[in-house]
């Protein structure tokens, strides 16, 4: 390499004009085009290394212009979203505004009526001006979308009440299930009465004593259909 530089400088600036250099020989004829064809390839490398830069900075320059559109239309969308959405909840609120309006002029006529009949009437026109009001709200109560009479006296049409619904499947079940449930509890505190009898927390208190000295004698069966006709429900009375 150092000897393709010196031959370049020798054939571009004589090496004889300058004062530190020593005397080189001349380039002979086969190392020119070995000079040219190296020079020419280091040039052409040079350029293709420019123009890949180049091309490296002119992506990177539209990367960074495509990111900038980029956010520019996302803001401009979410800022067109924003004012959207706050122009329906404009809209909204002033609809909200003139039904609170309405509401409360209504109210306030209503208010302003009752109060002038409570006060410029006698107690009979009170009573006919409540059957009135009752009769208005019945009337605003009725369903006007079927075929059958209303039960009040405004005429309109409306639905016939439901029948009471037979008692589903569950209902029955938790029926039965609670029956089920008192005849255990109930058959339980006859067996407690029992074995309360047969065998008391106190056996030598002296009541037990005698109770067990008249049942002494006696079999396990008799004693217990003694106790059972003595915890038995009395019988019900005939009216022979």
């Amino acid at each position: 390499m150092r000897r393709i530089i010196a031959l370049f400088l020798a054939t571009v600036f004589p090496i004889t004009s300058l004062p530190f250099a020593e005397a080189a020989p001349a380039p002979t004829a086969p190392e020119l085009p070995v000079l040219v064809a190296t020079l020419s390839t280091v040039s052409t490398g040079r350029l293709r290394i420019i123009e890949q830069m180049e091309r490296n900075k002119n992506n990177a320059m539209l990367h960074r212009l495509l990111q900038d559109h980029l956010r520019i239309l996302n803001s401009t969308r979410t800022r067109m979203q924003t004012e959207r959405n706050q122009t329906a909840l404009e809209r909204i609120k002033s609809r909200m505004t003139q039904d609170l309006k309405i509401i409360a002029q209504n109210q306030a006529e209503v208010r302003r009526t009752l109060l002038l009949s409570h006060m410029n009437t006698p107690r009979k026109s009170r009573r006919i001006l409540k059957q009135e009001v009752n009769t208005r709200r019945e009337t605003e109560r009725c369903l006007k979308t079927a075929n059958d009479p209303c039960s009040c006296s405004c005429g309109h049409l409306t639905k016939k009440p439901v029948p009471a619904a037979l008692p589903s499947a569950a209902t029955k079940r938790i029926r039965e299930r609670s029956e089920k449930r008192v005849d255990r509890i109930h058959k339980r505190q006859q067996r407690i009465y029992e074995n309360r009898r047969m065998y008391p927390l106190f056996p030598h208190s002296p009541r037990h004593t005698r109770a067990r000295a008249t049942e002494q004698d006696m079999s396990h069966e008799q004693r217990l259909e003694r106790i059972r006709a003595r915890y038995a429900p009395p019988a019900p009375e005939s009216n022979s």
